[in-house]
């Protein structure tokens, strides 16, 4: 009989801290206008560079792990986050 799958969606509070930084919103008003728009492609780089992470690591255990199982973990964007399946 096939397990129900599990999915948990990742801590959005945690994922925004690793890609966003603190000292930029500790700058004054006038510095973080003139570096905004470079911010924010740093941070959409960021945030891709972690989504490829994350689809390595969980590539990899499906790989080794569970290498030969039925079970598989997957993670995959909802739109408003990233999610871990396990089923």
């Amino acid at each position: 009989m096939t397990q129900p799958r599990k999915s948990v969606a990742l801590d959005e509070a945690l994922l925004k801290s690793v890609i966003e930084t603190d000292t930029f919103h500790a700058l004054p008003d006038d510095v973080k206008k003139q570096f905004e728009a470079t911010y924010r492609v740093m941070c959409e780089l960021r945030e891709a560079r972690l989504t490829k992470l994350l689809s390595k690591l969980v590539a990899d255990a499906n790989k080794t792990v569970f290498k030969g199982k039925q079970e598989k973990v997957r993670i995959y964007d909802e739109g408003d986050g990233l999610c871990v399946e396990f089923g």
